[in-house]
């Protein structure tokens, strides 16, 4: 079984940054940062999933466009992609997730 995952470069327009975010001790490769990142749930899209992580890991429901781009990182089947607003998004962290 393939394991598939999608992630998000999320870029301010306005600012030229990128959001990172610092993973936590209680996940996968801890203590360290990283694009917005999930797994692929059954039956979802790879966009699908990129979109859902973002609204999950930063509570941001706005609707909002992705490009797609490809990335080679061994033990998952990754799509990535990069997408644009044009202010950083401000956002409380949720320590509940991983």
């Amino acid at each position: 079984m393939t394991n598939k995952a999608a992630g998000t470069y999320l870029f301010s327009k306005n600012t030229g940054k990128i959001l990172l975010l610092f993973r936590s001790e209680a996940c996968s490769d801890p203590n360290t940062w990283s694009i917005i990142t999930g797994i692929v749930d059954e039956g979802e899209s790879f966009e699908e999933a990129a979109k859902r992580e973002i609204q999950e890991e930063l509570n941001y429901s706005e609707d909002i466009n992705l490009y797609k781009f490809t990335e080679d990182i061994g033990k998952y089947d990754f799509e990535s992609y990069i997408a644009f607003v044009d202010d950083e998004i401000n956002f409380d962290i949720d320590l509940s997730e991983n």
